[in-house]
C-alpha cells in the first residue's frame, strides 16, 4: 500500500536461527505451520513507523482466498512485552480450514470468525502466542538496531562531545543512550533531539 511506511522486519524471514521456532517451514516469504491437523500460512510485518490506517493494523485471516476475519490482535488483552509494537504490525494468516468445517463459523458478512467455537479456539490461541513472541523479538531487535545507530551517531557527535569536561561527556553520552532507547522515536526525531541537546549544552543552557 502506497500509504504505508517501509517495512523494518518481516517475519518469518527476519527470524534469527536462535529465534526461529521448531516446525516452521518457509516458502516464498510465508511461514507454514500446523495447528492440530490443519496447515496454516502466515506473514507478519513490522513497519518503521506506526501504521496510521486502522484497518491495516493487526492481523487479517483469509480462508479460500476470502477475508474471514478483519485485522485484529487475536483478542489479546492486558499488558504485553513490547505492547506498543502493535501499532507497527500488519500481517496475514491463511487458514483455509475455517471455511471447510461442517458448521460455518464465519459471520455472514465474512469479516469475523466466531472465536468461541471450539474449532476456532486453537487458531486463536496460536495467534495470541505468535503475536506475544514477535512483539518480544521486535522490541529486542529494534532496541539492538537503535543501539548500533546511537553508537554510530555518537561517533558523529564525538568531536563536539570531546570539548566538554569529562563528567559532562559522561552525562551527555548517557542521555543520548537513554534518548535512543525510546523505540517510538524515529531516526529523524532522534537525530534532531540529539543535535539540539548537544547544541544547548554547548550554549550552556542545559546544565
Amino acid at each position: 500500500d502506497g500509504n504505508l511506511p517501509g517495512i523494518e522486519f518481516s517475519f518469518p524471514e527476519s527470524y534469527s536461527k536462535e529465534d526461529r521456532p521448531e516446525g516452521i517451514q518457509i516458502d516464498s516469504g510465508w511461514a507454514i505451520e500446523t495447528i492440530g491437523e490443519h496447515e496454516i500460512r502466515w506473514k507478519l510485518n513490522f513497519y518503521k513507523e506506526p501504521i496510521e490506517i486502522e484497518e491495516v493494523r493487526g492481523v487479517s485471516v483469509f480462508a479460500n482466498g476470502k477475508l474471514a476475519q478483519k485485522s485484529f490482535f487475536f483478542n489479546l488483552t492486558g499488558g504485553l512485552n513490547g505492547q506498543h509494537g502493535q501499532e507497527y504490525l500488519s500481517g496475514q494468516v491463511v487458514a483455509d480450514f475455517v471455511d471447510q468445517l461442517e458448521f460455518d463459523i464465519i459471520s455472514p458478512e465474512r469479516q469475523r470468525i466466531n472465536w468461541e467455537d471450539e474449532n476456532a479456539m486453537p487458531l486463536e490461541s496460536w495467534g495470541q502466542g505468535k503475536i506475544k513472541e514477535l512483539l518480544r523479538i521486535w522490541k529486542r531487535n529494534r532496541g539492538e538496531k537503535r543501539q548500533k545507530q546511537i553508537e554510530a551517531k555518537l561517533e558523529g557527535f564525538t568531536e563536539r562531545i570531546n570539548k566538554f569536561q569529562k563528567h559532562e561527556q559522561k552525562i551527555v553520552r548517557s542521555t543520548l543512550q537513554k534518548l535512543g532507547s525510546i523505540s517510538t522515536l524515529n531516526d529523524e526525531q532522534f537525530n534532531n533531539l540529539g543535535a539540539s541537546m548537544i547544541h544547548a549544552w554547548e550554549q550552556g543552557r542545559l546544565q
